[in-house]
């Protein structure tokens, strides 16, 4: 119960700095790198629900802002 606990807890900080972080790349101009963060979320994240959420935030990366 502990480690599902850490899990959860490291996955949605990890989540969360990440969707900030890409954000902010991608308003730069930065896609390249905006992508590459939420990579890197993907490249080690093991909590399903959080890896749905990057794949989401990975897929609207490219469109045009709005």
């Amino acid at each position: 119960m502990r480690e599902m606990r850490h899990r959860i807890f490291e996955g949605s900080r990890r989540l969360s700095r990440a969707l900030v972080d890409s954000a902010r790349r991608k308003k730069a101009g930065d896609v390249a790198g905006a992508r590459a963060v939420l990579e890197g979320v993907l490249a080690v994240e093991v909590v399903p629900l959080y890896r749905e959420q990057a794949e989401t935030a990975l897929s609207y990366v490219d469109d045009p802002e709005d």
